[in-house]
């Protein structure tokens, strides 16, 4: 028997080496034609070899460069596959025959198009149909038959003729093709080799046929195992997102022309996004199917949990007319893990917590996202929502979502800001450039606290860019409005902002026991904001009112009116004085002027002899009127008017608001009544630093330097040389304006021409010698020319030495 065993392997060892030696003299090159006419037969495409060799074990000829053309029916420009190499295993009987038959392909780094036409078909549908042929043949002989096909490390690019720019190309993908031969069920097995993923694993398995047959049912799976997921990404050809982790699950899918269905689960561990770890898993969970005629994709359902988060989706989705109509819901989740996953998407420094609810549907174009029509509910409560542009979260207590149409509505709106709490509702409209309309009630508005909430700008940003698109209008009030010591109490105003600016018109409010109206205009695009006002004040505390705005505090009292325009530069911890520019028209009654005593310093200008200086310091004030014009925080008037039970004051220059200086000049009229009590003409002063008109008032012209709380009173001489040369003075009644003569009598004689000569005289003001009667159509007789007196300086300069010496006998 062992020489039985040992003759039969001596014999098969000399066959195959005899066939070795048989086929090492074979040369395959002349089987190039007949087996690229096998192979073209059998494929029904253009097939092209390259150089080609015979390999003994396994039994099999090699070919390099190896191309199949593509389908005339898809007129793509790129072969239907392309190799490196191409390893046919043939059998040994009919090669030593001349004769080939094929067993198997291995394709080696292979480049696959699958092409898909508008009305579903592939490109490879048709492969081994002879041309003419009906498809679903009952394979003849010239139809393709393959035991099997391998691809090793290669590449297929997918795209669909209907959709421009449609074509993907998956890479590291090796094939096995089993049983792929008329009338028979296939088998597929590949696996993917993903970047970045050494140990997770792609795999895909499928079954279907019989081959040839378009409308042949296809029944699959795919699944991955610690999958990279930028590793997927990149194989998909993705470079939108960078986004990091592992995958894991199973998708079962069915395709039968023209609908394929879906189901599958998948987790998504160990994610980051953009750099940003999510700190929980990602659940996917969906029942899919879509039908190739109609283009419609349907999602009976579509299960998100990120953490905690659930999201259930379903509808539809129109992949021709590029539409969609879905519902989204999501019912008592964490606000803090939803705002996570909306970070993934993009939506960068917004972080909270709280409890949100939402019952959605999205229908319109997909293509114009600002066309998508929205409708449903939602509420959002006991929320904290910090944001990238305020320092402090904002505190929602309560929020109610309505949805219609292209209209988002916020009711009963509950939340604060650092102290601010605010009701009201919001409705938004045209998302893509938001248009809103608000109906707001806040008790407190600190505009300080405000800008301090306000993170800076990053460097080159521009001011107001992110108002630049928002529109916004409603109607506000406010139990108070502060910024610095102002404040607004009671405030109603019509509110609209657009593009940076907020307009609050028309507007009133209490300020400082008095009222306001007009409107207000706040310019966020200027760095600092820039507060521009339009108003009306009445019975305005001037105290509280100068207090809050510039350095003049506990100076000047009374209920102010004004009515004008300001402006000024909201900066942080800035003066706001300084920055204060405008006009104003002001009236203050039942006033006092603090730390100074008018009088007590008009009777050191104008030298009253016998006048006591009043104890307080302190002037009463019974009116003050005028306009104003203020310029980077100085005040200047040419018409200030100042009543007093003394008399009356006009006042012309400037008064800065920042450091209280002072650079006035004042005309003061002394009424008669203070005029006599203070010695009327009799007074040191007389014709120097004072003069007295024909109402026997005193004029004391003077001016004022120093600061409001040390100022410094100074004769005025060249005005009351002006006054002199002029034989003109003002009146108490009008102390701005030069109306009667000089020098009238204290008694009150009238007599507005009255000269100085006059009065040092005695002589009667309009006194005129009688003059006999006139004649009945006489003419009037013409008045002799009055003779100068002689010597009349002489006799001036006698008179007033004859006052001084009087003086200085009763002293």
């Amino acid at each position: 028997m062992r020489k039985v065993v040992l003759i039969a392997g001596i014999v098969l060892a000399a066959i195959v080496l005899a066939v070795g030696i048989v086929l090492s003299r074979v040369d395959v090159s002349q089987y190039r034609g007949q087996i690229q006419n096998a192979l073209q037969s059998q494929l029904g495409r253009q097939v092209t070899l390259g150089a080609m060799g015979l390999k003994l074990l396994p039994l099999s000829i090699r070919a390099d460069n190896v191309s199949v053309g593509e389908s005339p029916a898809f007129p793509t420009g790129r072969s239907f596959a392309a190799a490196k190499e191409l390893r046919v295993s043939v059998s040994l009987l009919p090669l030593l025959r001349k004769q080939v038959r094929v067993g198997s392909l291995v394709l080696r780094e292979p480049a696959i198009e699958l092409v898909r036409d508008p009305e579903g078909r592939w490109n490879f549908s048709d492969l081994g149909r002879r041309p003419g042929a009906q498809g679903g043949g009952s394979g003849g002989s010239g139809d393709f038959a393959i035991a099997e096909l391998q691809l090793e490390d290669g590449k297929v690019a997918v795209s669909d003729m209907g959709k421009p720019n449609s074509r993907a190309v998956y890479d590291h993908i090796d094939v096995t093709l089993n049983d792929f031969a008329p009338g028979r069920e296939f088998r597929l097995a590949a696996s993917l080799r993903l970047p970045d993923s050494k140990e997770g694993s792609v795999r895909l398995e499928m079954k279907g046929g019989p081959a040839g047959s378009g409308g042949a049912p296809l029944v699959g799976r795919l699944a991955l195992s610690d999958a990279s997921l930028a590793g997927l990404l990149r194989f998909l050809g993705s470079s939108a997102a960078r986004a990091e982790g592992k995958i894991t699950g199973a998708a079962d899918f069915e395709s039968r022309r023209p609908a394929t269905s879906a189901k599958g689960d998948f987790t998504f561990g160990d994610l980051r996004i953009k750099g940003s770890t999510l700190g929980y898993p990602v659940r996917a969970a969906f029942t899919l199917s879509h039908d190739a005629q109609s283009g419609v994709l349907n999602a009976s359902r579509f299960n998100l949990t990120a953490g905690k988060v659930p999201v259930a989706i379903s509808g539809t989705v129109d992949t021709k007319a590029s539409t969609v109509n879905a519902s989204v819901n999501l019912a008592g989740a964490s606000l803090a893990e939803v705002l996570g996953l909306a970070r993934a998407f993009g939506a960068d420094g917004l972080d909270g917590t709280g409890v949100i609810s939402l019952d959605v549907r999205v229908s319109g174009p997909l293509q114009r996202m600002e066309a998508l029509a929205y409708s449903g509910t939602g509420t959002l409560r006991d929320a904290s929502i910090r944001t990238a542009a305020l320092t402090k979260p904002l505190e929602v207590r309560s929020a109610n979502l309505k949805l219609e149409r292209n209209a988002a509505t916020l009711g009963n709106l509950v939340c604060s800001l650092g102290g601010s709490t605010l009701r009201g509702s919001l409705t938004a409209r045209n998302f893509s450039a938001p248009d809103i309309g608000f109906q707001f009630d806040i008790d407190k508005l600190d505009l300080a606290e405000v800008q301090q909430m306000v993170a800076p700008s990053k460097p080159g940003g521009s001011a107001g860019a992110s108002g630049g698109q928002l529109s916004a209008k409603g109607t506000i009030t406010a139990g108070s409005i502060l910024y610095g010591g102002l404040a607004f109490n009671k405030v109603r105003s019509e509110c609209a902002f657009r593009q940076g600016v907020l307009t609050l018109s028309p507007l009133t409010a209490e300020v400082f026991g008095g009222k306001q109206s007009g409107a207000i205009t706040l310019d966020t695009r200027a760095q600092p904001p820039k507060l521009t006002v339009n108003t009306r004040m009445e019975s305005v505390d001037a105290n509280q009112l100068l207090s809050a705005t510039t350095s003049v505090k506990q100076k000047l009292y009374g209920l102010l009116a004004a009515g004008g325009d300001a402006s000024l530069s909201l900066a942080p911890g800035g003066d706001m004085a300084r920055s204060l520019n405008g006009n104003l028209n002001i009236r203050l009654t039942r006033g006092r002027l603090a730390g100074t005593n008018l009088l007590n310093e008009l009777s050191n200008v104008g030298k009253f002899l016998g006048y006591s200086p009043r104890g307080e310091k302190f002037t009463e004030i019974v009116q003050l009127l005028g306009d104003i014009v203020v310029r980077n925080g100085v005040a200047s008037t040419d018409n200030l008017q100042l009543l007093t039970d003394s008399g009356s004051i006009a006042s012309a220059g400037t008064v800065n608001l920042v450091d209280e200086s002072l650079n006035l000049r004042l005309s003061a009229v002394l009424n008669r009544g203070t005029s006599q009590s203070v010695g009327g003409t009799r007074i040191g002063g007389m014709m120097t630093t004072a003069l007295a008109n024909d109402k026997g008032e005193l004029v004391i012209p003077a001016l004022v330097t120093g600061t409001l709380s040390n100022p410094k009173f100074l004769p005025d001489g060249a005005r009351v040389a002006e006054m002199k040369l002029k034989n003109l003075l003002p009146t108490a009644g009008n102390p701005g304006a030069l109306t009667t003569g000089v020098l009238g009598a204290i008694s009150g004689q009238k007599g507005a021409g009255r000269s100085i000569l006059d009065a040092i005289t005695g002589k009667q003001a309009g006194a005129q010698e009688p003059a006999p009667p006139a004649a009945a159509g006489a003419k009037p007789e013409a008045k002799p020319e009055a003779k100068p007196e002689a010597a009349p300086a002489q006799r001036i300069f006698g008179i007033l030495d004859s006052l001084r010496k009087k003086k200085e006998e009763k002293k």
